[in-house]
């Protein structure tokens, strides 16, 4: 079995950029590749992923609960709480 990238087979992600440059004097092609560690660009985008996942999972379960509605514009979305929410006496007025 052969495994890939999402399978985490690889440890470092390089994004590189391959430069041309003019043929030297001898008519030979000269190219420069730069490539740069961007490991972490594709673990964070994965866990930004499987975060909003977890929270549009999260927001389906509650709101066919009854616990919270949604209510969408076209510029945005936004759920209402829909039970009483008791505040502890200790914690009114920002007092931690």
């Amino acid at each position: 079995m052969v495994l890939g990238y999402a399978a985490g087979a690889f440890e470092t992600w390089y994004g590189c950029e391959v430069v041309s440059f003019s043929e030297d004097e001898h008519g030979e092609k000269r190219t420069m590749i730069l490539a740069q560690d961007v490991t972490d660009r594709p673990r964070t985008a994965w866990a930004g992923e499987r975060s909003a996942m977890c929270f549009r999972q999260l927001m389906v379960e509650q709101e066919s609960r009854g616990v919270l509605g949604r209510e969408q514009t076209a510029q945005s979305r936004s759920y209402v709480l829909r039970v009483p929410v008791t505040v502890h006496p200790g914690l009114a007025g920002g007092e931690v």
